[in-house]
């Protein structure tokens, strides 16, 4: 038993270590359904998407208040005097 178990450890150390999670990509906009099976899915890059797989469905969208938002810098312009 205690050599079995020996055996084993390497093998599964190596595959948790191994099991690391894929690259997860946020997404911006999320559903969420109504009902016995409620559940929320932030999975949808745009409001459309999420609007029409929630269409026919006790399920709303709306933007997901976690998603960073990235502002772009401001470009401040001189402007000239026109005489």
């Amino acid at each position: 038993m205690r050599t079995a178990l020996f055996a084993a450890l390497p093998v599964i150390l190596v595959s948790l270590a191994g099991a690391s999670p894929a690259a997860a990509r946020d997404y911006p906009y999320c559903l969420e359904q109504y009902g016995p099976t409620s559940y929320k899915e932030c999975a949808y890059s745009t409001m459309e998407q999420c609007k029409m797989s929630a269409s026919g469905r006790a399920a709303s969208c709306y933007r997901d208040p976690f998603y960073p938002v990235y502002e772009e810098p401001r470009v401040e312009r001189r402007h000239r005097r026109q005489y």
